[in-house]
């Protein structure tokens, strides 16, 4: 693992077990009713955004994309790409955010204190959504440079992608699913898998791509 990789795994980790530990502690963090009291003023088409998005990321349909995605990569002889971010998006769904989430123990938002428009099982910290966007979807911008070779729909696509993660981490808490700081921490849990990812991406890249080359010369 490179030195930066390295540096970043401990940072995220850090951070991350933090505000793990705090949002074991307390209900919420101080600014995190008025952010989401702040939030939920906006109106207009904005609730059937915020639905949509959030829904996009549920479980069925990010497993449907998840599985599509991967099929593709499979397909386009990305199988290293396929393994990794299939592996990732359901460990990490299925059991690295459901631990956390039962040890930390923390409710989610209360209907007497902001405005719960929606209901899911549960616990709050982190947000799984935004862990899995952040898992998901990270991974799919980090990688495009390799997967399209015309500069300018890499651009636009990571650009939608960014724009979709962050409508991601607003939906959460506008709807009344999580505080800010749930958020914030499956931002950072997402980013520690995110890291591992990628360092297992390194580590095996030439092993895969002397496979490749082997297969294609036989």
């Amino acid at each position: 693992m490179k030195q930066r990789q390295l540096g970043g795994l401990i940072a995220s980790g850090t951070t991350f077990a933090i505000l793990a530990y705090f949002a074991h502690r307390l209900p919420y963090f101080p600014q995190d009713l008025n952010i989401s009291q702040g939030i939920q003023q906006f109106n207009g088409l904005l609730p059937s955004l915020m639905y949509g998005v959030s829904m996009t990321s549920s479980f069925i349909p990010a497993a449907i994309i998840v599985a599509l995605v991967t099929v593709w990569l499979g397909k386009s002889n990305r199988r290293l790409e396929a393994i990794i971010l299939g592996s990732a998006a359901v460990v990490t769904a299925l059991a690295i955010v459901p631990i956390v989430k039962s040890w930390v123990g923390r409710p989610r938002p209360a209907p007497d204190l902001v405005l719960v428009m929606a209901t899911e099982p549960g616990e709050s910290f982190p947000s799984g959504h935004a862990t899995f966007v952040m898992v998901f979807y990270a991974f799919i911008i980090y990688l495009l440079p390799k997967l399209i070779h015309h500069q300018a729909a890499v651009k636009i696509i990571r650009g939608l992608l960014i724009a979709f993660i962050g409508l991601t981490f607003t939906s959460r808490v506008y709807l009344g699913l999580h505080w800010a700081s749930d958020v914030l921490g499956g931002f950072f849990l997402g980013w520690l898998v995110l890291i591992v990812m990628i360092s297992i991406y390194y580590y095996y890249l030439p092993k895969f791509s002397r496979r490749s080359e082997n297969a294609g010369t036989s």
